[in-house]
């Protein structure tokens, strides 16, 4: 499903109206960032050439060791060469390939989304790599507070049964998606759905792609401004944590 801005903004001051803003509060959360090059890096930063020393020496004091570094080249296509890092004692991952590389983290709080977006910094400045373009994915299961998760998706969800064989059941819709258009510099895509996994909780994923060469810095504070915008639109809001390692801040924190 595709609505502007202004569509799903009337939908938010409806909610408003009525009183039916609903508080979640984050209980797992994981992100990943994508840098994709618009040209192929002439060398990843492998043992042997002139990047490795200097990529080494500025990845060190953020948990890199030989442990935690692994080239893989399953072919001898150029797009399957991927170079895996292990970083701040496990607690974050780097992937560098040919034509992109990203960083990832389980539970970004404050301080760890700080240090990834450093680690972004760093590695960006290695490979000197300017044109660029960017993409976020932030999941993360979020308990409703003090409302019901099945009569929340019941208000974006239209009411319908698809019929199956008798012995195999119904399928009943229990999650959402929207896209966002109207803006050609960024394209936002926003699934929520019932958690498997907690109790009386949602799953959301908000997923970003940026045109522009953004830095790292300006990208996540970007992303949390639009995760958080879209977060209203559909009539959540997110509780703040006073838990630094555990505060959810790249799915609408500020």
């Amino acid at each position: 499903m595709a609505v502007t801005s202004s569509e799903l903004q009337v939908l938010r001051l409806g909610s408003m109206m009525d009183g039916h803003m609903q508080q979640i509060s984050v209980v797992a959360s994981s992100i990943t960032c994508q840098w994709r090059f618009a040209e192929v890096l002439p060398s990843l930063p492998a043992p042997g050439t002139p990047l490795f020393p200097q990529f080494w020496k500025t990845l060190k004091p953020f948990g890199l060791s030989a442990e935690g570094y692994s080239l893989e080249t399953p072919t001898s296509r150029l797009s399957d060469v991927l170079l895996r890092l292990g970083l701040l004692n496990g607690r974050a991952q780097a992937r560098l390939a040919y034509e992109w590389f990203e960083v990832s983290a389980e539970q970004p709080g404050m301080r760890m989304t700080s240090e990834l977006v450093t680690i972004s910094n760093k590695i960006l400045s290695i490979l000197s790599h300017s044109e660029r373009s960017a993409a976020i994915s932030a999941r993360a299961h979020c308990a409703l507070q003090g409302a019901d998760v099945e009569e929340f998706l019941a208000a974006h969800v239209r009411s319908s049964q698809a019929s199956a064989e008798p012995d195999f059941g119904s399928l009943i819709p229990d999650g959402f998606a929207y896209n966002l258009t109207g803006n050609k510099d960024k394209l936002l895509r926003l699934v929520i759905s019932k958690s498997i996994v907690h109790y009386n909780s949602l799953f959301i994923e908000v997923n970003g792609e940026y045109a522009l060469p953004l830095e790292p810095q300006a990208l996540a504070v970007r992303f949390a401004k639009d995760s958080g915008r879209l977060l209203e639109l559909v009539d959540l809001d997110i509780l703040e944590s006073s838990n630094d390692e555990t505060d959810a801040e790249p799915l609408g924190s500020q």
